[in-house]
């Protein structure tokens, strides 16, 4: 009887050791797919009267800023940071300085705009106002050009 378990026994043993669960992961990258097309567009823009627009942040320690809360985006305001730690403060105070005149006057965009900016810096404590003015534009559409 013992001699019949233990063969039995060791039958399960070896089949379950030469069975068992191989998985089997092909990773492959997946590539997105990309199309591209080229079509020459024009843009209908209607260009208004003058607008402006001021912004003013305040930095301390060259870490915590406050003041403007709202910004333009998508445009670069090629600014040199001030301080050390202080990031873009001065295209943040351009960008928040668009977003005031294009909310204010309804404008889509700023044609030509001029921006003019005065920085107070306190070692601590810095403060940088920008004032923009331009001309409001509108875009009423876009043309396929033939």
């Amino acid at each position: 009887m013992k001699k019949s378990l233990a063969l039995i026994l060791g039958c399960f043993v070896i089949a379950s050791v030469m069975t068992g669960c191989i998985s089997k992961h092909v990773s492959k990258s997946s590539q997105p797919l990309i199309v591209r097309t080229q079509v020459d567009l024009v843009p209908q823009v209607t260009v208004g009267k003058e607008v402006i627009g001021e912004a003013t942040i305040n930095t301390l320690f060259g870490i915590f800023c406050w003041g403007a809360s709202d910004f333009a985006e998508g445009v670069n305001y090629g600014a040199i940071s001030p301080g050390l730690l202080s990031g873009d403060s001065l295209g943040a105070v351009k960008a928040a300085a668009a977003y005031d005149a294009c909310s204010a006057y309804k404008a889509d965009f700023i044609v030509t705009p001029r921006y003019t900016v005065n920085v107070s810096d306190y070692f601590v404590y810095s403060t940088a106002k920008a004032t923009v003015k331009g001309y409001k534009g509108t875009l009423k559409g876009v043309k396929v050009k033939k």
